[in-house]
């Protein structure tokens, strides 16, 4: 979950990259470029976010960055992570990465264009919307992607029932909601269990692991456009 903490951390949130077709993010060379996602929703709130690796080290990475971005460069550090920010036209540019163990390891980060007024309508998303949970179940995190010929969510919940009263109720609430059980495993002993189900043009994976005196269920809801 780090890379979800990460972007917690920097406070992102972002129009697809696609309706910013003239916008450009300025990267040093050695910068080696993957998409995480082009659309994403995390928590109500729409971003675009790409990864890198590079070699060039910290210092290299912010004087880039104070240089391309000027007197609206800002900088922060949250422990070990690095957060370099610039407001332009109401986009939040921002790089982040955690500061390497060793001097010579390759470092690795995320880049996001993220649209402000957008920060501002998330508070209208309902979290969970739509998922079954018991009642004194807590969201942590409720988040969509949207890829070539699927949409995912992924959503982590809390609660204080035990890993079985979990199992129970969400085979016995998706079983009755037309699923069918590809796999299904409650280890007592361990406190874990899990749920593969699937039904035309969807499945769904649950892990439920009980830990301290709380309860987490982590559920990846796919369905196939």
């Amino acid at each position: 979950m780090q890379f979800y903490a990460a972007l917690l951390a920097g406070i992102l949130a972002a129009f697809p990259m696609a309706l910013y077709a003239d916008v450009s993010f300025p990267v040093p060379d050695n910068f080696e470029i993957h998409i995480v996602a082009e659309d994403m929703e995390f928590n109500g709130m729409t971003m675009a976010v790409s990864g890198f690796s590079t070699t060039r080290n910290p210092v290299e990475i912010e004087s880039f960055y104070r240089e391309a971005w000027g007197e609206d460069f800002r900088k922060a550090n949250m422990n070990k992570l690095v957060v370099l920010s610039h407001i332009d036209d109401d986009l939040l540019y921002t790089v982040q990465f955690n500061e390497p163990e060793e001097p010579q390891m390759q470092l690795q980060g995320f880049l996001a264009i993220s649209n402000l007024p957008s920060m501002r309508s998330a508070k209208d998303f309902s979290y969970g919307e739509g998922f079954p949970m018991l009642s004194d179940t807590q969201i942590v995190n409720d988040m969509k992607t949207h890829d070539m010929g699927k949409n995912n969510r992924m959503l982590w919940l809390t609660n204080k029932s035990s890993v079985t009263t979990n199992f129970n109720f969400y085979k016995r609430e998706f079983v009755g909601d037309g699923w069918s059980v590809i796999n299904s495993e409650n280890r007592l002993r361990e406190k874990e269990a899990g749920l593969a189900l699937a039904r035309s043009g969807e499945k769904i994976n649950i892990s439920i692991i009980g830990k301290n005196a709380l309860t987490q269920v982590m559920a990846i809801v796919t369905e196939y456009k």
